[in-house]
């Protein structure tokens, strides 16, 4: 969990407040391509979803639409 944190830190502000996504929030695409079995996926999966409570103000549908961004 920690280095999936620190790997979409940079993300945070933009998942609050929304705006342009800044260059560093590349850890996401980082994290997808290194997800690349189904039980990595299934674990990326599980963690992704339990980071959100932990951070506040998060925007979830700004966080849906992130992959693709």
């Amino acid at each position: 969990m920690i280095g999936l944190a620190s790997s979409l830190s940079s993300c945070i502000p933009y998942l609050r407040a929304g705006g342009s996504v800044p260059p560093a929030c590349s850890g996401v695409k980082s994290l997808n391509a290194a997800a690349n079995t189904t039980p990595n996926r299934q674990a990326t999966r599980r963690c992704l979803k339990s980071a959100p409570g932990s951070i506040l103000g998060v925007n979830y549908a700004l966080a849906a639409g992130l992959p693709s961004e």
